[in-house]
């Protein structure tokens, strides 16, 4: 919001900017810097310059967003513009990794005591759904036999270890989680499908990973959820306009996209469609397979 203030109130406008750009230097273990430039004063030059890697775009306005528009202001919204589904943070298991487990560490509870196989779910985060990687975690909530975890000695020894590292915290809110050892710390896994969109992905992509996942597979905190997996909102969100506008008005994580659901998803109107909804999700996904 730096630039609503200088902009409207000192009557600061941008007369060139480089947009991002990977700094690179000769130092040994550099870090990965992104950077932009901006030149800016009270308003003299009349032709302004967007540089975008070996481009250069004339223009009479540059906005906050270094794009060729009117200067507006997209600010993070708790209410939504429109009437659209609600999205969430996955679940996190606030455990150390304990709760968590590898194919290898699937395959050894499993070989202790093959009934436990049903309390051991797909895990998935915005590395798996994209990569395809595979994780598991312990999914004790509601379990359907509560012997089944006292059988195990692999899976007691795990929840004794979340347990320590729970009343060893320094944050309270995670000391009174030890009370709840075998569960994650906080549960928002829906009850039916879902629509799953990874938090960070990369910026050589020109549509975001989301998937439609099922219920057994657990999301995890760096994935945003939505619950009403319906194909209207599937159809909205991976839609080539809500690319466009993610694009313009989310952050990023070093260059990455880092979609912000109070940026884009509430600040943007669906348009107006005559069909119905999952109709014109169709003609949506149509849209984008004709525009590759």
């Amino acid at each position: 919001m730096l630039w609503k203030e200088i902009i409207g109130e000192y009557g600061i406008v941008i007369d060139f900017a480089y947009r991002s750009f990977v700094w690179t230097n000769e130092a040994k273990g550099k870090a990965a810097v992104h950077c932009v430039i901006i030149g800016f004063s009270k308003g003299t030059l009349k032709k302004k310059k967007i540089f975008d890697g070996d481009e250069v775009i004339l223009t009479q306005n540059i906005n906050p967003y270094l794009v060729d528009a009117p200067t507006v202001f997209i600010e993070s919204r708790k209410n939504p513009l429109v009437n659209v589904a609600k999205i969430n943070y996955g679940s996190m298991p606030i455990d150390n990794g304990f709760l968590i487990l590898s194919n290898d560490e699937k395959k050894q509870c499993v070989d202790e005591n093959p009934d436990t196989e049903i309390l051991l779910k797909r895990y998935v985060g915005g590395d798996e759904l994209i990569n395809n990687k595979i994780r598991w975690c312990l999914w004790l909530k509601d379990t359907p036999d509560p012997r089944l975890i006292r059988k195990s000695r692999f899976i007691m020894d795990r929840i004794r270890n979340t347990k320590q590292f729970r009343e060893t915290s320094k944050r309270i809110a995670t000391n009174k989680l030890a009370d709840y050892p075998m569960l994650f710390g906080e549960i928002r896994q829906p009850d039916s499908q879902y629509i799953a969109i990874p938090k960070v992905s990369s910026e050589r992509r020109r549509y975001i990973p989301i998937s439609i996942v099922e219920p057994n597979v657990i999301a995890n905190g760096s994935l945003l959820i939505i619950s009403e997996a319906n194909l209207y909102n599937f159809g909205i969100l991976t839609s080539n306009v809500h690319m466009a506008w993610m694009r313009t008005t989310c952050g990023r994580m070093k260059s990455d996209y880092q979609y912000s659901a109070s940026a884009a998803n509430r600040n943007m109107k669906r348009p107006q469609c005559f069909l119905e909804e999952e109709h014109c999700s169709l003609l949506f996904l149509c849209f984008r397979g004709e525009n590759k």
